[in-house]
């Protein structure tokens, strides 16, 4: 039991002094405040203390050092020390009444009665003892109070527990340490209290202590590690504070001076140089020649409150702002809207951004540079040692570059400055000429020249060329302007020069060059010089020249300059498209141009000149010529410029041309043209003249006509165009073609080329007429012909006339019963065309029309067209007339025959139908049946006489139709006898509305009436079938419809492949987990074919893996027979579930009648049954938990053989092999596929279980018994999994050969599933079953 000690104080002694005082007094200060205090709430007079007396002090100090107990007892005893008077006045001493009391407390009791009077003589004084119990080592306070007439005074109780008490030394002095650097000093404290001190260590930086808090138990000692680390030379102190719970703080002095040692840099200013995108590296040392290991980093800050600044930057930026915010907590109202729940978005933002900053926090800022590079970035450095420092300096471009690393290392107070610098280098590219020249230089002329650019350095070298913005260096072109250069190579660069300023230049041309800071420049400088032409004469002067007709004149272009000249002529205001001379006016007879003139938005190009340009050499000259061809009646005065190459060659040399144009005045005869009789579209040909009597030539041509489909005369030219000389007379052929009939006036324009306004015209006088066109015959007649049958007849048309001519026919009253081929056409010169005309008339009677002949649009004559329609218009859609034969039908039965009637003409038809009969033909007269048919032998042919009744009957019998209506109309025979049938039918109609019968239509229905006569040559038919894919069932009746019946017997068999399977279930049971059984079924071919066949599982069968937990029946179940447990579950991992009832869910699959019991084989049928349920299952709880999947059918069973071929009569053994893997149950499908046969199906059902047991009771308890008695106990085991076991009792090796102790029986046995065995001995018997696996039966 745990002890709880105490310590307090004993045996003080409490004394109260009494005297009277006339009036309150000043006591002098009491100096122990801790043991006597008074209650300012109560004091009534304020009163102090004497000082207490040693003999006091020592007496409440006695027991500090003595513990007591939970049920030891102290008695604390006081004094009062008497009042003293420091007045020097006498006053009167009297006996005091005091009351001693104390509040009610578990710890401290009055040892006398509380809260009574008691009197106290003046001058003496009483004792009070008080008792204190303490329940635990803990710290007490009470308060007694004392009162009198005149005071109230309250004396406090206190008990003191035990102490810890740490030794600490009262100060700890570092001396003189580096800065920068830790320095540890370990202190070995104990604890010399009398309690387990619960401690607190705390300082200031830059001290540090560890550990920081513990528990030291009283009188254990401990090591305190205090570091100094000042980050600034100087002196530095501080405090260690030490507080134990309970207990007042103490404070230890620390002291400690910081200075810097002798560490830095071997250099504080480097510089590198490398090429742009190459690296280059240079070494710096950190010398250590002090006796500390300094530890180093390089940073990017100067100092730490740069970092500190830097970081607060930082974190500031990564504040969410205000807007962001905002649109947060709008977006979360939205989708808390929306869904109706949404997180906290606003706190994932804050926490974002805390990870963010802690993450600044966290950086310790190392320099950092995107050039420049320094490794390694922090480490270590041993007394009098260095430390390599490799700078690596890789540029990005062609410039310097310029920052300063801070290395802060321990025993610095400040960070040592690495000023770097870094001079980026780019290719290094020359010209192979700085300078180029270009004297004497005509203006605008080309000049080519090259230059080369040189790669003298290590890097390839793009350069691009720099275009410049000035007006000569405009002039330039440089090729290529962009490339790279290898290192080594050159590349050449064409310039072009084309001078288009004048005077004196001086450019410079610049090429920029990747990754060099300076562009390679190129100065070119020269002078431009303008040319000189010249023409020998001031002015040409062509003079008069005729409209459309080249006129030439020559000229001399002379080059008075020092250089080759480029010239290019010109003549001002003259147009862009070329002129249209009279030669190429004649050649376009049908242009516009003859009646409405030249008329082109461009302005004509009248003047030529060879050649127009050219090259002429110094001090030489160029004869030219200059053709005029005007296409402009009018007098002009152009300027000829001569221009070179270039911008300031415009109009060196100019010349002034003169001249006149004019169209000559022409004539035509005669003025008037006759022409005689003209037939119609033939061509008539006659002659023009035009006279020109001026000096000039003239163009003329015959205008073009404009032909429109009434014009009455055409004419045209074959020479149409041409040019009449001075002088002179020119003839133009003009060929008319008259169009129509009768006389014509038609006015003929002759244009001349310059003056289409005022053409010359003559009239031309003629007469048109048309050849004969004639009809032969000139009457049709068709005759006699039947409505609604085409019938045809033809006529020819003969043209006389010399050209072809057009025509087209026309009938004139029903041109829908007639139909012309051709209707229209051509009738060829002096040729004819032949035209049929097939008529099909819709009514009877005599018709009569007109055929209208046009020719060219025009009615020429009209034919007359007759003739005569008979028949009717009842047109019936089978043939009809003039006999109808119906062949052979049986007898005694009724057989009927459709027709359609359609009324084709346009009268109303109302018919009357009549059937008579008519005698059989003879066997010897001529038949009146166009069937020939062989008789039997013996047969005859009974004879009807006149007024016999007819065979057939037409309905209905009378019948109304419209133009163009249809009716059906059924015939109906039956005959009783074997016959030939001949009957006369008639139709008569009434036509139209009047009161008139026609007949219209007759004819006969023939048919010969028959008995059927069937001879069959076998009476019986077998079929014998290998293999039926569909049955058929044979007709028996060989006449359909016919009473007549022959009856013929067919016997058929039908053979398939067969397999007879004894037995369709095996169940395995529950056999031990990692064994296995096997079991055999027989297949025997049942049939007369040979089978093949091959065993496969069905798809969805699947072995289920599960945990299942037994509880023990009350009764021992009796074992089933041929008892199996089917379970379906799903291919998928099972979730956790409870199934307390297997029943419901095993079911068993319905079995379906397959092909061989539907075809009749002998087949083991296959029935519905239900699944036998032990019950003992059903008290089973299955557990399925996730991590059991489905097990893999192959895995839990195999077959075989799994194919094979049995012979008609051979029998098989099949094997099936059931694996026991761990917790499975199974209930699996075995499908027999014989090929061309059924497939059969075999259930196969197992279940694999651990071994398990339960033996109760554990222990047996006998007691006390007497000597040489045996007391009986009982012990049950208990089969608790699903397979029998055998078991063994095995007694204690210890008690094995001590006589008498205990007796088991039975002591082995077999236990089947789910059964108890009870074993009977005396006094304490320890059970261990032993199983063997070898004998575990699985039933």
């Amino acid at each position: 039991m745990q002890m709880t000690w105490f310590r307090c104080s004993v045996s003080i002694l409490l004394v109260l002094i009494c005297s009277a005082l006339p009036s309150p007094q000043a006591l002098p200060y009491c100096p122990w405040p801790k043991c006597w205090t008074q209650t300012e709430r109560i004091q009534v007079h304020p009163v102090k203390y004497v000082p207490v007396p040693p003999q006091l002090k020592g007496a409440l100090e006695k027991g500090l050092g003595k513990d007591v107990t939970k049920a030891q007892r102290g008695f604390l005893s006081s004094c009062f020390p008497k009042w003293q008077n420091h007045r020097s006045m006498s006053f009167l001493q009297y006996p005091q009444v005091l009351k001693v009391s104390m509040e009610s407390s578990p710890y401290f009791q009055l040892d006398c009665p509380n809260d009574v009077y008691r009197k106290v003589p003046a001058g003496m004084s009483t004792h009070v003892r008080v008792c204190f119990t303490p329940k635990e080592n803990k710290d007490y306070s009470h308060e007694l109070v004392c009162m009198s007439q005149r005071e109230r005074i309250v004396v406090p109780i206190r008990a003191i527990a035990a102490r810890a008490i740490l030794d600490f030394p009262d100060q700890l002095d570092f001396s003189v340490c580096p800065v920068k650097y830790s320095t540890q000093k370990t202190l070995l404290v104990r604890n010399i209290g009398n309690r387990a001190a619960h401690y607190q260590l705390s300082t200031q930086s830059p001290f540090s202590v560890v550990p920081a808090t513990g528990t030291l138990g009283a009188g254990d000692t401990m090591q305190v590690t205090v570091g100094f680390h000042p980050l600034t030379a100087g002196d530095h102190s501080g405090s260690l504070v030490v507080g134990c719970t309970g207990e007042e703080s103490i404070h230890i002095n620390l002291q400690g001076g910081a200075e810097d040692v002798n560490i830095g840099l071997s250099t504080y200013f480097m510089k590198v140089k490398s090429f742009v995108n190459r690296s280059n590296h240079a070494t710096v040392f950190i010398r250590n020649s002090s006796n500390i290991t300094a530890h180093f980093q390089w940073k990017a800050f100067p100092t730490e409150e740069f970092e500190n600044e830097k970081k607060r930057r930082l974190c500031h930026l990564l504040q969410p702002s205000t807007k962001v915010l905002v649109e947060t907590f709008k977006k979360e109202k939205e989708i808390e809207d929306e869904k109706g729940f949404c997180e906290d978005l606003t706190a994932l933002l804050s926490n974002k951004v805390k990870e963010e900053m802690a993450k600044v926090q966290a950086n310790p800022m190392l320099f950092s540079n995107d050039v420049l590079f320094i490794e390694p970035m922090e480490g270590e450095i041993g007394p009098h040692c260095l430390a390599k420092i490799k700078v690596t300096f890789k540029p990005l471009e062609p410039r310097e570059y310029r920052c300063v690393a801070y290395c802060n290392i321990s025993g610095r107070e400040n960070r040592l400055p690495l000023c770097l610098r870094g001079e980026g280098q780019g290719p290094l590219v020359e010209l192979s000429n700085d300078i180029l020249t270009f004297w004497n230089t005509i203006v605008d002329s080309h000049h080519v020249c090259e230059v080369k650019l040189i790669n003298k350095g290590v890097l390839d070298a793009p350069f691009t060329y720099i275009p410049s913005t000035t007006n000569v260096g405009s002039c330039f072109k440089f090729a290529p302007e962009e490339g790279i250069i290898a290192p080594g190579e050159s590349q050449t660069i064409q310039i072009s020069f084309n001078a288009t300023v004048v005077g004196y230049f001086d450019e410079q041309f610049r090429f920029s060059v990747a990754g060099s800071p300076t562009p390679v420049i190129l100065a070119i400088c020269g002078r431009v010089h303008r040319p000189t032409l010249h023409f020998h004469t001031k002015q040409i002067d062509f003079g008069d020249v005729s409209f459309g007709f080249p006129s030439t004149r020559l000229c001399r272009l002379t080059n008075t300059s020092m250089v080759p000249v480029t010239f290019k002529l010109r003549v001002l205001d003259d147009g862009t498209q070329p002129a249209v001379s009279s030669f190429d006016q004649i050649r376009r007879d049908s242009d516009p141009s003859w009646r409405e003139g030249l008329h082109s938005s461009v302005k004509p190009r009248e003047f030529t000149m060879n050649p127009s340009q050219g090259i002429i050499l110094p001090q030489t000259y160029q004869d030219i010529e200059v053709t005029l061809c005007s296409n402009t009646a009018t007098e002009f005065k152009r300027i000829m410029l001569a221009d070179v190459e270039g911008s300031q060659g415009k109009g060196v040399a100019s010349l002034i041309i003169k001249g006149r144009c004019f169209a000559p005045e022409l004539q035509v005869y005669p003025k008037i043209l006759c022409f005689d009789d003209c037939f119609l579209k033939v061509p008539y040909e006659k002659k023009l003249f035009i006279r020109n009597n001026t000096l000039f030539p003239g163009c003329y041509g015959l205008i073009p006509q404009e032909r429109k489909e009434d014009s009455p005369v055409f004419y045209s030219s074959p020479k149409p165009c041409g040019i009449v000389q001075p002088h002179s007379t020119a003839e133009i052929p003009l060929v008319v073609e008259a169009q129509t009939w009768g006389k014509h006036c038609t006015s003929v324009p002759i244009g001349v080329f310059g003056d289409e306004r005022n053409p010359l015209r003559t009239e031309l006088h003629s007469y048109g007429r048309l050849a004969e066109i004639y009809q032969c015959p000139s009457r049709i007649n068709f005759g006699s012909i039947r409505a609604l049958q085409p019938n045809s007849r033809g006529f020819s048309l003969f043209n006389e006339g010399l050209v072809d001519v057009d025509f087209r026919i026309e009938i004139a009253k029903k041109p829908h019963c007639y139909v012309i081929e051709p209707r229209e056409g051509v009738i060829p010169a002096r040729a004819s065309v032949r035209v049929i005309i097939t008529a099909t008339l819709d009514d009877t009677g005599h018709f009569c029309d007109d055929i209208q002949l046009f020719i060219w649009n025009r009615l020429w004559k009209v034919y007359v067209l007759e003739g005569l329609s008979v028949g009717t218009t009842i047109v019936i859609d089978k043939p009809f007339t003039p006999e109808v034969n119906l062949g052979y039908k049986f007898s005694r039965l009724p057989f009927f025959c459709r027709f359609k009637l359609t009324n084709g003409g346009h009268h109303f038809h109302r018919l009357f139908w009549k059937v008579e009969c008519n005698r059989p033909a003879k066997e010897k007269g001529q038949s009146t049946s166009a069937l020939s048919s062989p008789k039997a032998e013996g047969s005859q042919r009974p004879k009807r006489t006149k007024h016999t009744r007819p065979v057939f009957e037409l309905e209905p019998p009378l019948m109304d139709l419209q133009p163009g209506e249809s009716v059906d109309m059924v015939l109906r025979g039956f005959s009783r006898v074997p016959q030939v049938v001949r009957d006369y039918v008639m139709c008569e109609a009434v036509i139209g509305i009047g009161n008139v019968v026609t007949k219209i239509i007759e004819t006969t229905f023939t048919c010969e009436f028959i008995n059927p006569s069937v001879k069959i040559s076998a009476r019986q038919f077998s079929f014998s079938v290998v293999k039926l894919e569909s049955k058929e069932d044979p007709e028996d009746k060989m006449v359909r419809g016919h009473p007549s019946v022959e009856k013929i017997t067919l016997w058929g068999e039908a053979r398939f492949p067969n397999l007879q399977i004894q037995p369709s279930t095996l169940e395995f049971g529950c056999i031990v987990a990692g064994t296995e059984k096997e079991h055999s079924l027989e297949m025997t071919n049942c049939g007369s074919l040979p089978v093949k066949y091959h065993w496969a599982f069905q798809t969805d069968s699947q072995v289920n893996r599960s945990r299942y937990e037994l509880q023990p029946p009350e009764f021992k179940p009796p074992q089933p027979r041929m008892s199996s447990l089917y379970l379906h579950g799903p291919a998928t991992e099972w979730g956790r579930f409870m199934c307390r009832n297997v029943e419901e869910l095993v079911r068993a699959p319905e079995e379906s009648q397959d092909l061989a019991q539907s075809s009749g084989a002998e087949v083991l049928p296959h029935t519905r049954e239900k699944r036998y349920i032990a019950p003992w299952l059903k008290r089973v709880a299955f557990f399925m938990d996730l991590g059991y999947t489905p097990l893999e059918v192959e895995k839990a069973f195999s077959i075989l053989p799994l194919s094979g071929v049995l012979q008609p009569g051979e029998r098989q053994q099949v094997s099936f092999t059931f694996f026991g893997h761990h917790n499975t149950i199974a209930g699996v499908r075995a499908l027999c596929h014989v090929e061309g046969g059924p497939t059969y199906k075999v259930e196969l059902t197992g279940e694999a279980s651990r071994v398990s047991y339960s033996l109760s009771p554990r222990e047996i308890d006998c007691g006390l018994q007497m000597f040489n008695e045996i007391h009986h106990s009982t012990v049950t085991l208990e089969n608790t999994c699903k397979v029998k076991f055998n078991w063994v009792i095995n007694p204690s090796t210890a008690d094995r050969h001590l006589p008498g102790v205990f007796l088991v029986n039975p002591n082995f046995s077999g236990l089947r599933y789910y059964s108890l065995s009870r074993l009977f001995g005396p006094y304490i018997v320890v059970l261990i079953p032993v199983l063997s696996a070898a004998q575990n039966l699985a039933q």
